[in-house]
This record gives C-alpha cells, structure tokens and sequence, in this order.
C-alpha cells in the first residue's frame, strides 16, 4: 500500500528533470540543458527524495516551470508564457513551505533585478498577468488557511531564529555573525553531512566531492554571465542559504530540495565550459568535417557519464547502507505494525522497550489511521515491573507480546508464566537483530485460532 504513495513522490521527481532541461535550455543552450537533467536524474539527493514519500519533492516541479516559462515570456514576449508561469507559480504555495517562500520571492527578486537594471519598461503586462493567475491560483489555499486559522509558516513559527537573528551580530560582530548564521548553510553544499537522521543521512554533502569543482567553476561562470541567466542561478542558491539561516536546524536536507535544480544546473555549466576547453585537446589534426564532431561528440558524451552515472552507484551502494545504519539504530518498531495489521480486533497487544531503544508512537499512530486500525498497541518499559505485568495479564482474550530478543529478563518472565513458548519472528525483509520477537498467547477458549504468521525453516531454526 505505501508503494501508491511513494508512487506520488516519484512521479514528481522525475517530470522534474525535463523541467530542469527546459529552463536550461532557454537560459543557456541544449548541451547544458541535456547535461543537467544527467546530472539531476542521477543526483543522490534527488533520487532519495523521489522515492521517500514526502511533499518536498513537489515544490521544485512548480518552481522550475514557473521560471522556465518566466524566461520564455522575457526572450519572446508571449503573455501565454507568463500566464502559464503565473499558474506554476501560484501551485508551489500547495506543498512544502521551502517552495512556497523561496520561489515568489526569487521570482520577484530576479525580475526586480532586471526590470531595474537592464529592461526597465518591457514585458509589464505579461508580469501583470503572471502575478493575475498566481493570485487565482494560490487563492483557494489562503482562504483555506484563513479559515481554519491555519500558520502561513508552520516550520519558520516552530523552528524559527528569528528572536536571535541577530544576536550574534550584536555580541561578536560582523565576521561571528556571518559564520555563525550562514556557514553551515554554505558548507551543507560541499562538506557538512545530513544530520536530519530520517531523511537523508549519509557521510557526505548535498554534492559529491569530485563534483564540487564543477559546482564552483559553474558558480564563478554564472557570475561573469551574471546578466538575466547567470544572476537567476546565483539568486536561486543566495536566496536558500539565506532562508535556511531563518531556522535554527540548518543541516537538514529537506530543507534545500528547492534548490537541487539549481546545483545540477551550476554543476552542467562547470562540466559544459571543461568540455569547451578540452575541445582543441581532443581533436586530431587528421579528422575533419563530420569525423570531428563525431569524435567530439561521444568523447563528450563518455566524459559526462564518467561523471554522472557514479552517482547512482554511491546512492545504491555505500549511502542506503549508511542510510539504514543511521535510521535504524533501534529494534524495528515499524515491523510491529506490519504484522499485527491482519490480527483480530479482539487482541491485545502489547511492546516492550529497554531503556537503550526507542519506540516512535507518532509512527504507529500514522499507520494505524492509514490502515484505519483501532490505536491498541500498549507499550510498557522493561524493568523489576515487567514479571509482575506479564503475570497479570488477562487471558480472556488473545495476547500478543512483542519482546527484543536481547531483554532476558521479560524473556525469562514469559517462560516463567506461560511456559516453553516458541517465538515467531517477522516474514519480512527485516534483519534478524533488529527484529522483535512475538509471543502470541491464544485464550483457552480460542485454541482453535492459529495466527496467519508461519515460520520458516531459517527462523525456526
């Protein structure tokens, strides 16, 4: 069932790679567009995130086109353009609240730059319409929100800075305030770990290290091309860092999925201008005319694998593996609900913890009220209580006691009171240490039932 709704992610994340390669391909030119989407379809952070579940992945979809068709409506003048960015526009403010902050303000920022500087008096009615059809759009969620008295901005409410911004400003200076607020939203690109625990994790930045060069050649190109394309991309990373510094949990990478078109784009402008140097170097005197470009174009084309498809192998490979050590440190609380779904209503189940693991109601609540259960799971800690617990249970009805496999001493009480009880582990892919053992006590008037749960020949043994 969780596969439908990880389904909605994945669709997200790839529509938007050919997002990323139409708004590279109007701000620069096809070979870096082609290249971006490359380096986006096999980016580790987008592919984790295509497949997590979650609504971050949605708002760079939006967000893309919105600028992409923004740029069309600039370079053609067509008010269809600016009105299907209005549309794009207005959708962003439906998801996270990184895309719903981050894109009007850059969008406003971008065309403010330009309107001021370079085109002071084009295009005003196609921005009219943009900001006509982003209003009707984005209209039925505020209303929404103003009627349920809902918070515009949940996460920069609860986990916001704002009271201590400047605090450091105040108390060490320009310099301290400058590091303290955006370094690790700087380094979150290039050097600092995940450290959100569940959604990302890993040892590694946002960008792999042999990648980073490209990342900040693209970076230096973008600001000597700094009109309209180059400044877009470099308001586009500005304005993340700046509004991951507004929260006080900086290195958390959900927070700067709206920004991982932007890098792919940086990374492919660096990767492009490296070829166009190279280019002179690859060619033979000998080869001329379509022999040449033939040449060059799959020495190219090899190069910008060599630096993409690594990516795919490190996600698949070394960062799911760390990925699990990190966000399974405890016995699987979540096989729990896995298997107890298909139990009668009439069950009673109970878990039991040590000190030393964690057990995440919040999680059992979710499920339950996807799977519409009843909330019947009681938890209690292990302890000199845990005896005297097991043996006053009722057996008026059927028992299910979920126990790690390394507390002895709840072990010790179940053998105690109910006698030589085999245990039944999980028929899931869920190693065998992290696994909960279940103890599943029939009611004497129920010794007809036997549980939908068989072992197998390895767990038996």
């Amino acid at each position: 069932e969780l596969t439908a709704l990880r389904m909605v992610s994945a669709f997200f994340g790839a529509a938007t790679i050919p997002a990323v390669y139409l708004l590279g391909r109007e701000l620069f030119d096809r070979k870096t567009a082609l290249l971006a989407a490359l380096i986006l379809v096999m980016f580790p952070p987008q592919i984790h995130f295509s497949r997590l579940g979650i609504n971050n992945i949605a708002d760079p979809l939006f967000g893309v086109l919105a600028l992409a068709f923004v740029v069309r409506g600039l370079k053609y003048g067509r008010r269809g353009d600016y009105a299907l960015a209005g549309i794009m526009l207005g959708l962003t403010q439906y998801f996270y609240e990184g895309g719903r902050l981050l894109y009007p303000a850059l969008l406003l920022g971008w065309v403010g730059c330009i309107a001021l500087f370079w085109r002071p008096r084009s295009h005003w009615r196609g921005l009219v319409v943009l900001l006509f059809t982003a209003l009707l759009v984005a209209l039925p969620l505020y209303i929404t929100i103003w009627a349920t008295n809902t918070p515009l901005t949940p996460r920069l409410q609860y986990f916001g800075v704002l009271n201590s911004y400047w605090t450091p400003l105040t108390e060490g200076g320009l310099g301290h305030f400058l590091n303290f607020q955006y370094r690790a939203p700087l380094l979150m690109f290039v050097h600092l770990p995940d450290t959100s625990g569940l959604f990302y994790g890993g040892d590694t930045a946002i960008i792999l290290n042999y990648l980073v060069p490209f990342f900040v050649m693209g970076v230096v190109i973008a600001a000597l091309r700094l009109r309209v394309m180059g400044l877009l991309l470099l308001l586009w990373l500005t304005a993340t860092i700046i509004g991951n510094s507004l929260i006080g949990q900086w290195v958390f990478t959900p927070r700067y999925v709206v920004v991982f078109p932007a890098v792919a784009l940086l990374i492919a402008l660096g990767i492009r201008h490296v070829l166009i140097f190279l280019s002179p170097w690859q060619m033979e005197a000998q080869t001329t005319g379509r022999r040449r470009r033939r040449v060059l174009l799959l020495a190219g084309g090899a190069i910008c694998l060599l630096l993409a498809v690594p990516q795919v192998f490190y996600y698949f490979g070394p960062h799911l593996v760390r990925y699990n050590q990190q966000t399974r440190p405890y016995y699987d609380h979540i096989d729990i609900m896995y298997r107890i779904r298909n139990f009668p209503d009439d069950v009673r189940i109970f878990a039991v913890k040590t000190p030393e693991n964690e057990i995440f109601v919040d999680h059992f609540r979710v499920l339950e009220a996807f799977w519409e259960l009843e909330a019947r799971i009681q938890i209690f800690e292990a302890g000199t209580q845990t005896s005297q617990i097991i043996a006053n249970l009722s057996r008026e009805t059927d028992i299910a006691l979920f126990v790690e496999a390394a507390d002895y001493e709840t072990l010790y009480a179940i053998y105690e009171h109910y006698g030589s009880i085999s245990p039944q582990y999980s028929p899931y892919n869920v190693p065998l240490d992290r696994q909960y053992l279940l103890f599943y006590l029939i009611a004497p008037e129920h010794a007809v039932y036997h549980i939908d749960q068989p072992l197998t020949e390895s767990h038996a043994g």
